[in-house]
């Protein structure tokens, strides 16, 4: 009899996840799904003794992006809270990508984008409430968020074969607590919506959060392939990052940097949107860090808000549309997130965020004496960018 006996291996957050959804088996790391093959990974962001914050992301072979989101649970006990954190994922994004979408959708979309028609199926998720015993959320209906927000949508819908939002909506202490991102970007004209029906329906006494998926699929008949994925759109970044730290940064010779991007990417255009796009990019994610100014207990989106909405101008042609619409917006924002301060050092980021117009502009009212609290209460800024002649947006 051997004196020590080896202790049972302890199952891995995806065996546990796979052990609560029946049919799902393992593919590696990943739980598969039983309906629609889709694979979920997930992993421990947060922990303590009575709370715990698990990171999800879900894949498919015919989706354009990962689906990701954060589930949250607590309990007396880390057990408790992770089978709260499990059962989340379970009625939010299992329910909806692996059983939801296997039925008819609950509405058809149409919307047109540089000129061409394109056609979408909605499916809607559960609306899940996380509140205590008294003066809880009223109770939303399913489509009750979609319909609140269904008109701004369709103007932030481009070519993209899969989109998702995630609604999010508080109110602690009398004071609302909302968001709406699409693509896992927050849109500032979703979330001032969702904000202001927050407080226009829910009594101040009222405590908690309601959260929901909107789930759209375009028709492979309208869809228009992007010929770049997340992952090249991430070493593009990574790759513009080194070119422009190799050059002067006295007297920045632009016209290099472009023919460079050009030639790392081998699409003009893709070049040219990184050009435009990445110094917005870095000031919105620094100001989220708090490396811009103090924002208190604002959100960035909140402390300098950002119109979703931006003009690009190619010669005599002047496209007006959504950021959300662009493909290379939301991979671009991801790339930059999960680079910063590592393949993109702080002298690039630093480099980028000194074009940024936005980080030039709120430097200069704060030289002037704003503060986060003017500043909260502008306008949306919509931006202006200008592109070469032929540009065409994807």
């Amino acid at each position: 009899m051997p004196l020590f006996r080896r202790a049972p291996r302890k199952p891995s957050m995806a065996e546990r996840l796979a052990g609560g959804i029946s049919g799902s088996h393992m593919n590696g790391d990943a739980v598969v799904l039983p309906n629609s093959g889709a694979e979920v990974r997930v992993g421990v962001v947060n922990q303590d003794t009575t709370s715990i914050t698990l990171g999800v992301t879900v894949d498919h072979p015919s989706w354009d992006r990962s689906v990701r989101d954060l589930a949250s649970g607590i309990g007396s006990g880390p057990d408790e809270a992770l089978e709260m954190a499990m059962g989340n994922i379970e009625l939010n994004l299992v329910h909806l990508l692996d059983h939801r979408v296997g039925e008819a959708p609950d509405q058809r979309l149409t919307t047109t984008w540089v000129g061409a028609e394109h056609h979408w199926s909605v499916w809607l998720g559960n609306v899940i409430t996380i509140a205590g015993p008294t003066n809880p959320p009223p109770q939303a209906q399913g489509e009750e968020y979609w319909h609140l927000l269904q008109g701004l949508l369709l103007s932030r819908l481009g070519n993209q074969k899969v989109t998702y939002i995630k609604v999010t909506a508080g109110l602690f202490g009398g004071k609302p607590n909302c968001e709406v991102q699409i693509n896992d970007q927050a849109s500032v004209e979703l979330t001032a919506a969702l904000t202001g029906y927050v407080q226009s329906t829910w009594s101040p006494q009222m405590m908690g959060m309601q959260k929901q998926f909107f789930w759209i699929v375009q028709d492979d008949a309208t869809y228009q392939p992007y010929p770049h994925t997340a992952a090249s759109i991430r070493q593009y970044v990574i790759g513009a990052g080194q070119i422009f730290g190799k050059l002067n940064q006295d007297d920045f010779p632009a016209q290099e940097y472009a023919y460079r991007l050009a030639q790392l990417t081998q699409d003009t255009w893709l070049s040219a949107e990184m050009q435009m796009l990445l110094p917005q990019i870095v000031f919105e994610q620094a100001l989220e860090s708090g490396l811009v100014m103090d924002t208190g207990d604002r959100r960035w989106e909140e402390a300098v808000p950002v119109s979703d909405a931006l003009v690009i101008e190619s010669g005599p042609v002047k496209y007006d549309m959504t950021y959300h619409q662009l493909a290379c917006w939301a991979p671009l924002c991801e790339a930059v997130a999960s680079a910063w301060r590592g393949e993109l050092p702080d002298a690039v980021l630093g480099g980028w965020l000194a074009y940024s117009d936005l980080f030039t502009g709120v430097q200069q009212l704060l030289s002037e004496g704003a503060t986060a609290d003017v500043l909260s209460t502008q306008k949306p800024v919509q931006m202006t960018f200008g592109c070469g002649e032929g540009y065409r947006p994807r």
